[in-house]
């Protein structure tokens, strides 16, 4: 996962954070480092998708603009579901 790392955290924990880190990272068979690394990274990618920007091209951009100009359609059991 690593490769070449140039930067570095400190952390400090209170007593029980860090057990139950040592606790996750050993059922996981990683190095504290290690677990707490590949979870934050996935935290990261759970949170920041629907932060992100996209980039369209001009037709794109056009028919996501018309879609959202459009009548919205009706949909029974989208309806029913959300009823």
């Amino acid at each position: 996962m690593r490769k070449n790392p140039t930067e570095c955290v400190q952390l400090q924990l209170t007593a029980e954070q860090m057990q139950l880190l040592r606790l996750a990272a050993s059922a996981r068979r990683q190095t504290v480092v290690e677990f707490a690394l590949e979870s934050g990274i996935l935290r990261a990618n759970d949170t920041l998708p629907d932060r992100s920007r996209f980039k369209v091209s001009a037709p794109e951009w056009t028919a996501f603009q018309e879609a959202l100009q459009s009548p919205a359609q009706n949909l029974p059991r989208l309806r029913m579901l959300l009823d």
